[in-house]
């Protein structure tokens, strides 16, 4: 090799050496760098509703004095956990790129303009109803294949309402712009042990009638499984039919709401009423329609729920509870069939009056499985053949 071509080659490595660690550099200045949050202007304090856009679609999210409701569905409450996570995703939008501000670009990219946005929109208002900002959101741009060390070379297209500049991010946010995904779903959750009695009811000529009641038997040959105490009480149950209805308030969620129509109610044809250990009594109503099934909630204080599971304590508890027939229910021996009791917190008629006011007022579209839990076939409780093996604690 002659000399020439060693320099040659000395020259290009280099050259190689110097472009490495330029590169490695600019993306080290790229990291450390701290990028100004596009909505540095606005503060998360004055927004007062969240409207989001994309295509003809839209929803708004609005502040009060409990967190976030739905307009839309009458001021029903918005998951806040998603509506802060959104605000917190917004507000941390970073741009790591100016791409351009030519217009001409905005179709392209998918940042034309607010309303009708395919691509989606978000609008934040102050109290009176004024835009604090409009967010556009655009196309996302994937990481560039062959082309490593690029620092935030993915990420979405933003442009901010009234700035003629496009930018890129690298969190992209993703628009929601359906009232149903926005709804804070979950209504009740009671464990089934920690349900005590189970009334089912028809609606028939004009009034309620009572069909079945279930209570748990709390002694030494049933221990506490549920018995029939009203309607049945002949009858053995089948105890793979009541597990799943005993927990009905398991995990119970709504798909959609709607405020009680005073002009034109639902009518209802079944009640289930659940009786919780705590002495909180929670009473639903339902009808069928087509494959949903509508329900009304009211909440309740049981006294005689409270007296029943006070005169039950075993000697394991603090003995403060007295028996219905004034001993003290320390004096009681122990049993397992009602050992859970000793840690039982009783509800008041405060926190009756609490849950209430959250749960009544609407109606509930739930679920369709909800269907064989809160509306079973009564007949199909009890026992028809053999009798069953031992189920376990329900």
């Amino acid at each position: 090799m002659t000399h020439k071509k060693v320099l040659a080659l000395g020259v290009f490595l280099l050259v190689l050496l110097a472009v490495y660690y330029t590169e490695k550099s600019t993306e080290q200045q790229a990291r450390n760098q701290p990028h100004e949050t596009l909505l540095n202007a606005v503060s998360v304090d004055a927004v007062h509703a969240v409207k989001l856009l994309r295509g003809e679609e839209s929803v708004v999210l609005e502040r009060n004095d409990s967190g976030w409701a739905l307009p839309a569905r009458a001021g029903y409450p918005a998951d806040g956990g998603k509506v802060r996570a959104l605000l917190l995703k917004l507000f941390d939008l970073r741009a790591f790129q100016m791409v351009t501000d030519n217009s001409e670009n905005y179709s392209r990219l998918g940042v034309e303009a607010l309303d009708g946005n395919q691509t989606g929109g978000i609008q934040l208002l102050d109290e009176a109803g004024e835009p604090l900002a409009g967010v556009i959101l655009g196309n996302t741009r994937a990481p560039r294949p062959g082309i490593p060390n690029v620092p935030q070379s993915a990420g979405q297209y933003v442009r901010l309402e009234g700035d003629s500049s496009v930018v890129l991010v690298s969190d992209i946010v993703a628009v929601m712009p359906t009232v149903t995904d926005w709804l804070d779903t979950g209504l009740v959750n009671v464990l089934s042990g920690r349900i005590e009695r189970i009334e089912f009811d028809a609606h028939q000529d004009g009034a309620w009638k009572r069909l079945v009641v279930l209570e748990r038997a709390r002694n030494a040959e049933h221990g506490k499984e549920f018995v029939p105490v009203e309607g049945g009480e002949d009858k053995q149950l089948s105890a793979a039919k009541v597990s799943p209805v005993a927990s009905g308030l398991e995990n119970l969620r709504l798909v959609d709401v709607q405020a009680v129509d005073a002009e034109a109610p639902v009518t209802f044809d079944r009640r289930t009423v659940y009786t919780a250990v705590s002495g909180l009594e929670y009473v639903i109503d339902t009808v069928k329609r087509g494959d949903k099934v509508l329900a009304e909630i009211s909440v309740r204080l049981n006294t005689d729920m409270v007296n029943r599971i006070s005169s039950l304590r075993p000697a394991a508890d603090s003995g403060e509870a007295k028996a219905a027939d004034g001993e003290s229910s320390a004096d009681k021996s122990p049993e397992e069939f009602l050992s859970d009791l000793s840690a039982v917190e009783f509800a008041d008629a405060e926190r009756a009056a609490s849950l209430d006011k959250r749960l009544s007022g609407w109606v509930y579209d739930l679920p369709s499985y909800v269907e064989a839990k809160l509306r079973p076939e009564v007949a199909e409780l009890f026992q028809t053949g053999e009798p069953e093996a031992p189920a376990a604690d329900q």
